[in-house]
């Protein structure tokens, strides 16, 4: 006969049991929970640049005339939705798709030869984030739905600065970065009194927005300060990887590099990937000079390193048959001391003190056959570049 004892014992570890599935249940909710908030903010962790690889395998039916292919691409994701495009000089291709909630993308869009030859295409890309990389595969489709490729993408989380895309000239869709949206913000938005050139030596920028509390937006910097400015307001790391690796110290956000900063960056490619051809030069390059000792100076009397500009429309090649070079018409958004010429959004007048400040202008650059700079125009002088070396670079993040 069972004792007291073993009995008050037996109800004992059935209450520890109970007590026990009752924190085994407990724990699993607070597991789920947090898988759930997990989800959603890896969902959310999506936004942003996303960089690397679309390659593709050569034809099925012709391997020697269409050989394996690869060139970067760039994704850029701003809530469900999201953009990409190859990065490639001869290609106009622009890709769009949702993200689902499992973290998945389809792709798709058309593209064809910018020149206008051959027939245009289809591409699609299906695939799924993964913590901070993309995986996916598809392929190039012609018209008649026959796959002429197998394709893939490889993607890596890079940054904050988000694409967007507008309408262009023609009303055909165009991607361009984030920052480069904010610099024609500011050229259209910017009153004259509101528009400063002022060269600060200590780096620093004064550029207020609206949407920051200010009254209206307003520009009273330099080239380098300018540029700054709306990398950090897009949300770009740029500014201080290029710090960090230069070993400048970081202070308070936001980040600035004066133009000295600049130079060097653009020197050793330091966040920066150079583009030698002019016919290689996209929307949202910078363009960059620098001037040799004794050769540039301010309104102030300040001997002047160079000046620095973002890229605003694709350069247009201008072909003189008794020339032995090339000229370029390069459309650029920057801070300066007065308009580039006629066309300038800082021109007032003949024999008018144009205004200074942020603005778009044109500079007319000249090069060898294949494209690589020689020099700029200044009315009818040249400046070459054995003086003023010219780089174009083309921003990391």
């Amino acid at each position: 006969m069972p004792s007291k004892t073993s009995g008050l014992h037996k109800r004992s570890e059935r209450g520890h049991m109970k007590s026990l599935i009752k924190l085994q249940l407990a724990v699993a909710t607070i597991l789920l929970s947090a898988a759930s908030f997990s989800s959603a903010a890896t969902a959310s962790s999506l936004d942003g640049e996303w960089q690397g690889m679309f390659q593709c395998a050569p034809s099925p039916t012709d391997p020697a005339k269409v050989p394996a292919y690869n060139t970067s691409f760039n994704l850029s994701v701003s809530g469900v939705e999201a953009i990409g495009s190859r990065v490639a000089p001869r290609v106009a291709e622009v890709l769009k798709g949702v993200v689902d909630a499992d973290g998945k993308l389809k792709l798709s869009g058309s593209g064809q030869l910018k020149s206008g030859e051959g027939k245009p295409w289809t591409t699609t890309i299906s695939g799924s984030f993964i913590a901070d990389s993309f995986s996916g595969k598809g392929g190039i489709f012609y018209s008649k739905g026959n796959q002429a490729r197998d394709c893939t993408v490889s993607l890596s989380h890079v940054g904050v600065a988000q694409s967007t895309v507008k309408d262009a000239d023609g009303g055909s869709l165009e991607v361009i970065p984030k920052y480069l949206e904010l610099a024609r913000e500011l050229v259209a938005t910017v009153k004259p009194e509101n528009n400063h050139y002022e060269y600060h030596a200590n780096e620093r920028f004064d550029v207020h927005w609206k949407d920051e509390g200010y009254k209206e937006n307003a520009v009273d910097t330099g080239c380098g300060g300018l540029v700054s400015a709306v990398f950090e307001k897009a949300g770009s790391p740029l500014i201080k990887i290029i710090r960090t690796k230069q070993r400048r110290p970081l202070k308070s956000k936001p980040y600035v590099l004066g133009i000295h900063g600049w130079l060097q960056a653009a020197k050793s490619e330091v966040g920066l990937t150079r583009i030698k051809s002019l016919n290689d030069v996209e929307v949202g390059d910078l363009f960059i000079y620098e001037c040799k000792p004794d050769i540039c100076t301010l309104a102030e009397g300040i001997a002047a390193e160079g000046h620095i500009t973002i890229v605003d429309s694709k350069p247009v090649k201008h072909i003189f048959l008794l020339s032995k070079g090339l000229e370029w018409d390069v459309t650029v958004i920057d801070s300066a001391g007065g308009p580039h010429g006629l066309d300038d959004t800082r021109y007032v007048g003949r024999g008018i003190r144009g205004h200074s400040g942020v603005g778009r202008g044109t500079y007319r650059i000249m090069s060898d056959q294949d494209g690589v700079p020689t020099g700029y125009l200044v009315g009818r002088v040249v400046k070459d570049v054995a003086a003023r070396p010219i780089t174009f670079s083309r921003p990391q993040y």
